[in-house]
């Protein structure tokens, strides 16, 4: 392709997609070194490091998207890109390259999609059995056919050689049902097996609710539930020895980015498709026959959210003492 051609690159709208989205996005680069790469993704999304891209177009997320696919697409108009690539594979996203006019439209599609697509490949999602980073990155390998660049697979961030005598506590999700109900009873007994450490608790503010919880059992934790930005979350992170989160974006930034041991509690969500990626990563879940399922619902004949609500806090206690015995380097 001519470098002077322009590059638009739909990513993801979820923190943890975004994240895992990163080798595609460093292997793009390898794949156009000169052109110009322009990203379009979610205004929180913006703050995150994205040394791949030359443009950052931030759009606001919507429940109802299709009402403002005409008002983003005047904007993309009038930049004139001349490849648009889409990771999602929704319609919508799709419908949006379509009405900005750009020539060429490749990406991921699923039903509808395609039509508005030019070139573009199934979204096979969990049943590939695959994690996601290596489909995003199927991508790229279909579109870099018969280049023989080596397209890079890292996905690390900087691993700090010190650490705080600091835990971050997530206990949000994206979806309630992901969220594991008993962080207040870890919090107490993690305050008492490790008396010399800060606890400090983060998550977005609509999880504030946990914050309530927290001040209710009259817990020993610097509260930071909807008082930072993605940036501020990520340098705290990137200064803790441990991170304890749900399968959740906060899991994705601490252990990818921030490069901090991190224990992961999974319920409905499948491992082997959006376990963060990292050197130290220690995945915590239950055995049961409808788990994992990926459903944003749970129809589990066992009781609702039974897959998190059997997963004892002595459990996750033990996957704790592992990681924080091992921290590397020396501590402040």
């Amino acid at each position: 392709m001519n470098f002077q051609a322009k590059i638009l690159i739909r990513g993801p709208n979820w923190i943890g997609d975004h994240v895992m989205a990163r080798p595609f996005y460093r292997g793009l680069r390898q794949l156009y070194p000169k052109n110009h790469l322009a990203l379009l993704c979610p205004l929180e999304l913006s703050e995150l490091p994205l040394e791949s891209f030359d443009e950052v177009i931030p759009i606001a997320p919507a429940r109802r998207p299709f009402p403002k696919i005409l008002s983003y697409a005047k904007v993309l108009l009038a930049k004139k890109f001349d490849l648009a690539i889409t990771l999602p594979a929704s319609l919508s996203s799709a419908c949006l390259l379509f009405a900005a006019r750009i020539p060429s439209r490749i990406g991921y599609f699923q039903g509808p999609a395609r039509l508005f697509l030019t070139e573009g490949l199934e979204w096979k999602g969990p049943k590939s059995l695959r994690h996601k980073s290596s489909l995003y990155m199927e991508l790229l390998v279909w579109m870099a056919a018969g280049n023989p660049i080596g397209l890079s697979t890292d996905w690390t961030g900087s691993a700090r050689t010190s650490r705080a005598k600091i835990i971050v506590v997530a206990p949000g999700a994206a979806l309630p049902l992901r969220e594991w109900p008993y962080f207040p009873e870890l919090v107490k007994q993690m305050s008492e097996r490790y008396p010399d450490y800060r606890i400090i608790t983060v998550g977005s503010p609509r999880e504030e609710k946990w914050s309530s919880r927290f001040r209710r059992c009259q817990l020993k934790v610097e509260d930071r539930i909807g008082k930072t930005t993605l940036t501020q979350l990520v340098d705290l992170c990137a200064q803790a020895s441990l991170v304890i989160a749900n399968d959740s974006g906060v899991a994705h930034l601490a252990a990818s980015v921030a490069g901090v041991p991190t224990v992961v509690l999974f319920g409905p969500g499948d491992p082997r498709y959006v376990t963060p990626l990292g050197d130290r990563v220690c995945v915590v879940r239950t055995e049961l026959p409808c788990s994992p399922c990926e459903s944003p619902r749970c129809r589990a004949p066992y009781g609702y959210q039974r897959c998190l609500k059997d997963l004892s806090v002595g459990k996750v206690l033990e996957a704790v003492n592992e990681l924080i015995g091992n921290v590397t380097g020396g501590e402040k």
